[in-house]
């Protein structure tokens, strides 16, 4: 449905009022998020009264609309059927109603379009994340990825039945599918922000919890395990008095209904819950201990889920704000129903001895926690009083809303989100409709309502009808009824909660009432008959024939009962496997089953038998290419700019922006493979493996367009080649060849359907076997030569046949007999010039290249027991066009149609009808389409049909009439006639041998009318008529140029160098996906599985045993030279590459890079993390060819060197700012999950455009500095203790590179997932990988190696190299040959079928591993491989010469460490690994032959260190990017402020200031809790502001506390670094032009903190000092703070908030590996503690330094004070400024805070406080 029916434009904001009405027209159109529940109750939010955490739900509470009155349709299905489409979901067919079927399983019909098909036409992309439950496959409803859970969830933590685009979702130890909907969601908006940012995005995130069953994770679950002991009726009380007090609520509570039970009764749950269950909300004092227990635990379990739920909602908003777009994102939260009452037991079971809310149990909520879910309503889900309607609905627009934390009573419905969002996106619905026919939304837009609060609501009357229960409301009048239960009647403007029936005393009411609940009823079962299809349930009905004229005698299945309706109801439970089978050139009446003769074919006759028998069956033009497009696109190959037979000169193809049927298969989850001739195009951008196939094996062409062409000129044709997926394996297929090629097809569909047909995943498969003959010339192998009457054509055909039996015994050896369409037909008729090499078409007039029935019409027989009667014969006019369509229903959702009945896939139209019950023995109805067009030739329309009828227009044709026939492999000469308008009558002229056109006048002018038609649309060259509607075919592109394919070049002959020369023609040119990890400065001694004690990589380990493992592999001993080795397979030197810093570390622009090679090959290149080999434009990823670049700069994160190496200024390892396709992005966590999580986005985007990827992931950690992610180090410190190290500084190094390597470990095991999950496992290869030996781990474990990072031996450069390839490479497997760096490039060159160019080719110094990588034992020479540490100073090349080097050759290893030509080592790695013993003195011989190859080596290299001597540029690239991009850049950068490195500053000069007019000055300290942020973090907000007003700004960095070396406590460094930075910058108040008297401090928490503490202190200035810094004043004007910790005494923290953690860090307080919740365990000894540490509390705690003569403040927090409660964010809480501000009143301080609805705001935002401050 990708049809733009309007222009949208959109322009400022603007506002018009007149007459009354408003008219709205937004800036841009708005993103769509909507996040649906499911079976949460109306307070089970924070934000509308709950007790449970839900920071991320409040916090879109509070920036934007609550909802009083938000409702659903009291169930799942019918709730996503209605928010999807706009209709109630009896009108669509997904609820039941008297009158109306429907319910889960419903159908809706086809003018019901969901949301993302709408808003195709506004431009938007749609994702969906979650729960389904609608009919039809999201993938094909307009939603560009789907991560699909069908309906419920049995087990939250298993996946079973979860898809992430067709593909299964597969187990993992740690998954739990609440997070793992809220991954895929950001995963999806990750993606749409790189490759498709310009455009609006909607996602639909559909979580599944907190349905039954109650799963959770434990850690989760025990923050609620104690709160839910007082019970249901406590809470119930608890949660009321907080929607009263938020205004939400004005209505008594419902009273708990103790007499009312869960909606369906499953007795025996109660016995398999035991005694702890209840079934009615009793009174909680009335229930047992045991239940007690029992009941507060599931409510715990609740309560967890919905925290999950809450955190993961966090993940999108956290995504959202990384790529800019929550501003302008519609975010809409809402449940599908109210809580729910049932009890049950189904799934897995309940095991009551496991662990409550784990895996194995089966809880569900129960009717009193329900109760207390639906506060203050009354019932439960299913039924439609308010508690089970009713739910919290939350709208969040930053752009589009200006109140915040706002109420709308209007009632809205989930059948006006669609309307809504229409609205805001610019679609107009009435034109949006295809149809003028289709009725209009039932919902309505209530977007006046998200900007006036007093809006009248989108309807007057509401309609609810489920499981027999009804209600209508109108206006305020709502009527009620339990199903089989009296109307209730409830007023509520005053009675919300549905107290009080009015139906006795209001009977007009009443019936006033339920004539319009009947009214609307009346209208949603008239629109569920709009189409005809609202028919009852159950069996289908065979059809009834469609009248039709008397046709040829039609022989009935012999099996009439088993005929199924197919189109409406599917006979399986799963899509079946698909074989169709191809031939070439194969007549009518070729096969015996169709009266052939030439050979017996009883497997062909089988399939007929067994099936089906088609007697009017068609191709779509009577030639290969344009017969085959045609098959595989369900279109008329014109359309799509196929004509003809493509010859091996064309350069073009079938285009890649056509959809295969392979490739629809493939996205429903199918396996595919192609076996035989393809002939769309031989340049690798069209072969199969482009069009949706995983593998292929077949000739390109056709099998005579070759040299041997028995009347071709000599030259006409090139060799014929023999291509394995991508590959020519056979550069000149021969006449030999060919003589088993019918054999070897067969062999490889069998291989094929044996293994996928015995995968444990149970995904289907796709086979296209198309034979290359009986078209000529004609082979067959030994075994069936000279056996057929038929003479050698008959010997063809047997044993085409014999391969449709090698098929079919496949299948039933699989068990898949049964469950597989079977399908065998052929391109065209036969090709009758070669008389006796040729086939019949019957009594068919002409065959092949005709467009009479001849060349037309073709045998086809398919067999799928259960769905195809037995023993069917039809006469239904088909063809190939229809097989696409038809299969797609077959296998899954029917394709869409537009409004002329046309298919539409994927956006495109296609010509094929779905035809599915004709292909299964059913009669054509009589309004079902029987018209098909023929052309030929480049664009002839030759003649067109309607049912029997055909009617030709006057062309020329070929026949061989007259003429004399071909023999033995010779064609005869065919003659050309004409034909005028002549029309046939099938029905009783098949032959076309009479024209009875002057008899029937009406049928040619019908048949006139139907060839216009199709001329406007398609063209017809006959008349020199081009058409509406075609699309062109795909044109190769110099990047694709078949370089690698024998057919341009063959003549060339070329010889390929060994080392290129794969030994398995299985894997070269295999062309898989390729994911490189190389981490940094990671040894190989550091993986567990390489023996180390401590360090725990479990996903490492684990991906070793299912790898080749290359343990004798090395690299350079330092970063960039391996980098510029791996991307060049040369020497790094020969690249220039001699340092990793000034100039040296830039790889020479005369290089060839693996990614330019792999381009060549169609691969998509991205680059994510560390590249490290020059950061000039020039020298950057994106100029040396990768496409995606997402990297630091520099040598690492946050380092900087003079000249060309460097990063963005002031980064660091958490939230970098990372320079993302040239454009510095805020990154947000830690270094190397960002890398990970980008990478990952991308190669899901490769997927789906099946598109093969390199992906070069290539983190800077785990190097210095050494920062461990945020879980820490202390595991670490602890066991690198107890293993007996004792040396401090030394823990203080490993301890946070372990950490480091430990979480690369974990993205390591996410990633294997990941691949897994997007099912291309089989088709990547995973390498990982590091770039030199242990930088930090060596000092406690290096593998009994000698040496590390930067050095010569066997430490510096031997690392780990795993290569996995799931189901390719043998698993567990250790190579111990010397490999190295340089052989990556030509290994995976090979491996992707690249065709290096020879100069390349000659330069590389690396060899294919691939024979090792399939063989451990495989034949590879030893050869010297030098190593050289570079690293020498300026111009010092020649004095280097023998510094730090070494040769390596086998056994052998020679390192010179001296400097000296004499000063050589030599040793045995076989018997000395370690080299321990230098034996240079016993092996001179050895020592001389190796000296001498090194010497010549080095004189080799000398040309080519062309960076030596060359001046950089004068600043930093990134840093000039970075300043260009973000500016204004500091008036003074960098400026230092004491010794230390962190003692920095940056100062910006108000434009305004001068030395006449001073400036005031914002002095900005950062936040991040004393331990991370820089200059830079949260300054953005303020920076610009204060400029523009005028106001100079100095922003400072600092030690954080864990690099206060030695000072006590840590928190005084920090604090101290501020007041001396403070009182530097005041002594540079004349020459910056700032007023040193107006300095007003400002921060963020840990920022605000500092900020407050400089405010309160006394003067700390020392007027005798000898440094003049230090005799300036510390005194400040004022200070404005955000979100600021007041005081640093856990005693005080923990009475205002009891959930207090902070502060411990500040004091020294380490953190504990043992404690189960560290932050408050480091708490609690902080607590303990706080008598000894009450001295520094006091000292650098604010609150406890306030006065009276303090400055002004201004605090602002974004959450609400609530003292001496739990707060959701305790370390930002608003507790802290409530109580400041208390003592900060008694001292008459002036304070002003700032939080959600504080009375008394002054000043919205911090920076207009600070304006003030400073210009009163």
């Amino acid at each position: 449905m990708k049809r733009l029916r309007q222009s949208i434009i959109w322009i400022g904001v603007t506002c018009l009022i007149v007459a009354g009405m408003t008219q709205r027209i937004w800036a841009a159109p708005p993103n769509v998020v909507v996040i649906l529940a499911d079976d949460m109750g109306f307070s089970d939010l924070g934000c509308y009264g709950s007790e449970i955490e839900t920071p991320n739900f409040d916090r879109l509470a509070h920036g934007g609309l609550r909802f009083t009155q938000g409702y659903n349709t009291a169930r799942c299905w019918p709730t996503r059927g209605a928010l999807l489409t706009g209709y109630y979901a009896q009108s669509i067919r997904r609820d039941k109603m008297p009158g109306v079927t429907g319910g889960n399983r419903g159908g809706r019909p086809e003018w019901a379009h969901l949301l993302p098909e709408r808003l195709e036409a506004a431009g938007y992309r749609s994702y969906h994340s979650g729960k389904w439950h609608v009919d039809g496959d999201p993938l094909e409803q307009g939603f560009a990825h789907s991560l699909r859970i069908e309906g419920g969830q049995n087990d939250f933590f298993d996946p079973t039945g979860i898809t992430v685009d067709g593909k299964p979702v597969e187990e993992t130890d740690q998954f739990y599918v609440t997070t793992a909907v809220g991954e895929h969601a950001a995963a999806c908006l990750r993606e749409h922000a790189e490759h498709h940012g310009d455009k609006p995005f909607f996602s639909y995130v559909a979580f599944t919890s907190p349905h039954f069953p109650l799963h959770a994770p434990q850690d989760i679950i025990e923050k609620y395990t104690a709160r839910y002991q007082a019970g249901w009726n406590v809470m119930q009380q608890a949660r009321y008095k907080r929607l009263v007090q938020s205004g939400i609520i004005h209505a008594p509570l419902a009273a708990m209904e103790e007499d009312l039970g869960p909606p369906y009764d499953f007795p025996d749950a109660l016995k398999k819950l035991g005694s702890g269950e209840v079934n009615r909300p009793l009174p909680w004092q009335n229930l047992t201990p045991e239940q007690q227990i029992f009941q507060a635990t599931k409510m715990a379990i609740h309560a967890a889920m919905i925290d999950a739920m809450d955190q993961a909602v966090g993940d999108v908003m956290h995504q959202l704000e990384a790529m800019d777009a929550l501003e302008n994102t519609l975010i809409l939260c809402l449940s599908d129903n109210g809580g729910s009452a049932e009890i049950m037991v189904r799934g897995k079971g309940h095991d009551p001895h496991l662990p409550a809310g784990s895996a194995g149990t089966y809880l569900c909520l129960g009717p009193g926690w329900s109760s207390c879910a639906n506060t203050p309503f009354r019932r439960h889900k299913t039924w439609v009083h308010e508690g089970g309607i009713s739910t919290s609905w939350i709208v969040h627009w930053p752009a589009g809303i200006p109140s915040k934390s706002a109420l709308r009573e209007q009632p809205v419905h989930v059948i006006d989100i669609v309307p809504t969002v229409l609205e805001l996106a610019g679609v107009n619905e009435s034109e949006e409709r295809a149809d003028e026919s289709d009725p209009p939304l039932q919902g309505r837009s209530f977007v006046e309502c998200l900007t006036n609060p007093v809006a009248p609501p989108p309807h007057e009357t509401l309609w609810w009808c489920h499981d027999g229960h009804r209600a209508v409301r109108q206006n305020n009048w709502k009527l009620v009824a339990a199903r089989d239960e009296p109307w209730e009647l409830y007023d509520l403007s005053s009675d919300r909660t549905e107290q009080n029936n009015l139906a006795l005393s209001h009977p007009e009411q009443v019936k006033q009432l339920e004539k319009d609940w009947n009214d609307l009823a009346t209208q949603n079962q008239r629109l569920a008959d709009l189409d005809g299809k609202n028919k009852p349930q159950g069996k289908p009905k065979k059809k009834k024939p469609a009248a039709k004229k008397p046709a040829p005698k039609k022989q009935v299945a012999s099996q009439p009962d088993q005929k199924r309706d197919v189109q409406r109801d599917s006979p399986r439970q799963s899509p079946p496997n698909v074989v169709i089978i191809f031939t070439d050139d194969m007549g009518y009446a070729d096969p015996a089953c169709y009266g052939g003769t030439y050979a017996p074919t009883p497997n062909i006759d089988r399939l007929a038998r067994e099936g089906i028998k088609l007697t009017d069956f068609h191709v779509a033009q009577p030639v290969c290419s344009a017969s085959r497009a045609a098959l595989l696109t369900g279109c008329y190959p014109n359309r799509i700019g196929i004509h003809g037979a493509l010859s091996p000169r064309v350069t073009h193809g079938l285009s890649g922006e056509e959809t295969t049927l392979a490739e629809l298969l493939r996205s429903r989850g199918y396996r595919t493979s192609m076996v035989g001739k393809w002939h769309l195009g031989h340049h690798r951008q069209f072969l199969p493996t482009r069009h949706g196939f995983d593998e292929y094996f077949g000739l390109p062409y056709s099998n005579d367009m070759w040299p041997y062409h028995p009347s071709a000129k000599p030259g006409t044709y090139p060799p014929l080649p023999l291509f394995e997926n991508e590959k020519v394996i056979d550069k000149e297929v021969s006449p030999e060849d060919q003589t088993t090629l019918t054999k070897r097809y067969a062999q490889r569909a069998v291989d094929f359907l044996k293994r996928a047909g015995t995968q444990k995943d149970g995904r289907p498969f796709f086979l296209y076997l198309a034979h290359s003959m009986p078209h000529v010339p004609l082979f067959a192998s030994k075994g069936f030569q000279g056996k057929a009457a038929g003479g050698l054509y008959g010997d063809v055909v047997a044993e085409i046949d014999a391969s449709v039996g090698s098929v079919l015994t496949a299948l039933e050896e699989t068990g898949h007999l049964d469950d597989t369409l079977v399908l065998f037909t052929s391109d065209n008729g036969p090709w009758l010039s070669y008389g006796n090499h040729a086939g019949s078409a019957g009594s068919f007039r002409e065959g092949k290249g005709t467009t009479f029935e001849g060349g037309v019409r073709i045998p086809c027989v398919a067999r799928l027991p259960g769905v195809i009667p037995a023993g069917t014969v039809s006469d239904e006019s088909l063809m190939t066009i229809d097989l696409l369509p038809s299969i797609a229903h077959l296998t899954g959702q029917p394709l869409k149609t537009d409004a002329e009945g046309h298919c539409i896939l994927r956006g495109k139209k296609i010509d094929g009808h779905d035809h599915l019950d004709l292909f299964c023995g059913g009669t054509r109805a009589a309004d079902a389409p029987d018209t098909y067009h023929f052309y030929y030739k480049k664009n002839e329309l030759q003649a067109v049909r309607k049912g029997d009828w055909k009617l030709f227009f006057p062309h020329s044709y070929r026949t061989m009439q007259g003429q004399e026939l071909g023999q033995d492999g010779k064609p005869g000469r065919y003659t050309q006639h004409k034909i005028g308008e002549e029309l046939f009558d099938l029905s009783t002229d098949p032959n076309e041998t009479k024209d009875v056109a002057t008899q029937y006048p009406k049928v040619v002018k019908q048949l006139q009318a139907i060839a216009e038609k199709v001329r406007e649309e398609l063209g017809d060259s006959l008349l020199k008529r081009t058409g509406n509607g075609t699309r062109p075919a795909g044109q190769l592109s110099k990047e694709n140029d078949s370089k690698a394919n024998s057919s341009k070049s063959a003549g060339k002959q070329k010889t390929i160098p060994a080392r290129f020369v794969s030994h398995t023609s299985t894997l070269s040119g295999r062309r898989p996906n390729i994911i490189y990890v190389m981490t940094d400065d990671q040894g190989y001694g550091d993986i567990a599985s390489h023996g180390n004690p401590v360090l725990k990589t479990p996903f490492l380990d684990r991906m070793r045993k299912q790898s080749v493992c290359l343990t004798e592999y090395h690299v350079s001993p330092t970063c960039a030279p391996t980098r510029a080795a791996l991307m060049t397979g040369r020497h790094e030197f020969h690249s220039g590459v001699t340092h990793t810093i000034h100039e040296r570390e830039r790889m020479a622009l005369s290089q060839t890079t693996l990614p330019e090679l792999l381009k060549t090959a169609g691969y998509t290149t991205g680059i994510f993390g560390k590249w490290h080999l020059g950061d000039e434009d020039s020298y950057q990823p994106d100029s040396r060819g990768f496409d995606r670049v997402f990297i630091h700069g520099g040598g690492g994160i946050g380092q900087s060197f003079s000249g060309s190496c460097g990063d963005a200024p002031g980064n660091t390892y958490f939230a970098p700012m990372i320079r993302s396709d040239g454009r510095f992005v805020q990154t947000r966590g830690y270094c190397t999950d960002i890398f990970f999580r980008a990478a990952e986005t991308w190669m899901t985007a490769c997927k789906e455009k099946n598109t093969p990827f390199f992906c070069y992931l290539s983190t800077n950690a785990p190097h210095g500095p050494l920062i461990p992610p945020a879980s820490g180090d202390e595991q670490y410190r602890t066991a690198l203790k107890e293993a007996g190290i004792e040396n401090v500084k030394q823990i203080d190094r490993v301890a946070p590179f372990y950490a480091m390597v430990e979480n690369i470990d974990t993205n390591m095991g996410r990633l294997l997932r990941m691949i897994e999950s997007l099912g291309i496992a089989e088709n990547t290869l995973i390498v990982f990988s590091t770039d030199n030996g242990s930088a930090a781990g060596s000092s406690f474990f290096n593998a009994e190696m000698r040496g590390a990072k930067n050095s010569p031996y066997r430490g510096g450069t031997r690392v780990p190299s795993f290569w996995k390839w799931k189901s390719v490479l043998p698993e567990g497997i250790d190579v111990s040959h010397v490999t190295a760096h340089i052989d990556v490039l030509p290994t995976l060159c090979e491996l992707a079928g690249v065709d290096v160019p020879e100069a390349v080719e000659k330069k590389i110094e690396g060899r294919s591993l691939v024979p090792l990588l399939i063989n451990q034992k495989a034949d590879w020479p030893d050869r010297p491989l030098v190593t050289h540490q570079g690293r020498w100073k300026r111009g010092k090349a020649a004095e280097n010469a023998y510094n730090n080097c070494r040769i390596r050759e086998g056994r052998w290893s020679l390192v010179n460490t001296k400097n000296k030509p004499d000063a050589w080592e030599l040793y045995d790695i076989d018997s000395d690994p370690s080299e321990e013993h230098d034996i240079a003195s016993e092996h001179q011989d050895v020592v001389h032959r190796l000296a001498t190859t090194y010497e010549k080596w080095w004189e080799s290299v000398q040309p080519d260190l062309v960076n030596e001597n060359v001046d950089g540029p004068p600043e930093n690239p990134f840093k000039t990017a970075y300043w260009k991009q973000f500016g204004p850049r500091p008036t003074h950068e960098d400026v230092s402020y004491g010794k230390h490195p962190k003692q920095k500053l940056h100062f910006w000069k108000a434009p305004s200031a001068t030395a006449e007019n001073p400036a005031p000055l914002l002095f900005y300290i950062h936040g991040g809790g004393w331990t991370g942020g820089n200059r830079l973090s949260g300054l953005s907000q303020n920076l610009k502001p204060a400029l523009e007003a005028g106001i100079s700004v100095a922003s400072i960095e600092y030690r954080f506390v864990d690099e206060a070396e030695g000072m006590e406590p840590p928190v005084k460094a920090p604090l101290t670094d501020a007041a001396r930075a403070l009182q530097f910058v005041r002594r540079k108040a004349s020459a910056w032009h700032f007023d040193p008297n107006r300095i007003v401090a400002a921060g963020g928490s840990a920022g605000a903190c500092t900020s407050l503490w400089l405010a309160f202190h006394d003067e700390m200035a020392d007027p005798t000092s000898d440094d003049p810094i230090a005799r300036e004043s510390t005194r400040l004007t004022a200070v404005a703070v955000s979100g600021a910790q007041t005081s640093l005494d856990p005693k005080q923290m923990k009475e205002w908030t009891p959930n207090s953690h902070y502060g411990g860090h500040a004091f020294g307080i380490p953190i504990l590996v043992s404690e189960s919740d560290r932050r408050t365990g480091r708490f609690a000894r902080f607590f303990e503690s706080r008598e000894s540490l009450l001295p520094w509390i006091q000292e650098y705690s604010p609150y406890a330094l306030v006065t009276a003569d303090d400055p002004p403040v201004y605090m602002i927090y974004n959450n609400k004070p609530a003292l001496g409660h739990d707060a959701k964010d305790p370390t930002h809480t608003a507790n802290f400024g409530v109580k400041l501000k208390e003592r900060l009143d008694a001292a008459q301080v002036p304070c002003e805070l700032v939080y959600p609805d504080a009375p008394h705001v002054h000043h919205a935002t911090m920076p207009e406080a600070v304006i003030d401050f400073l210009f009163p």
